[in-house]
């Protein structure tokens, strides 16, 4: 159990409190720590930088095909106070710089679509 524990004290697990399973038996707290290694590739240390360059094992593309040629495509615009569109323009802005979004290469030119 000490390799374990000192494995969990090293990266991304150090910050994961596992106080709340103090009342269980010893075998389950070594099954939640054997587990919690198992999966700290998921885990994150909160700093999230898009712009790396380096490839990401998800990297993802895609090319979409209809079944039909030049499709139309309708949105409805959605009527939003000045104030919310400042804020949306700014939040757009940052996702921009720091990679989250791209600009589109749509002909279409739509506006910005959010999703809740």
């Amino acid at each position: 159990m000490e390799e374990i524990d000192k494995q969990l004290a090293e990266g991304v697990t150090k910050d994961v409190d596992l106080k709340h399973l103090a009342d269980r038996s010893e075998s389950d707290l070594r099954y939640a720590k054997c587990m919690l290694l198992r999966v700290k590739h998921f885990l994150t240390d909160g700093v999230l930088d898009y712009n790396d360059d380096s490839k990401d094992a998800h990297e993802i593309t895609c090319e979409i095909r209809t079944t039909v040629p030049n499709p139309a495509v309708r949105h409805q615009r959605r009527n939003v106070s000045p104030d919310d569109r400042m804020e949306i323009e700014k939040q757009t802005e940052e996702k921009f710089q720091q990679g989250i979004i791209e600009k589109s290469d749509s002909p279409l030119e739509l506006e910005r679509c959010s999703y809740p």
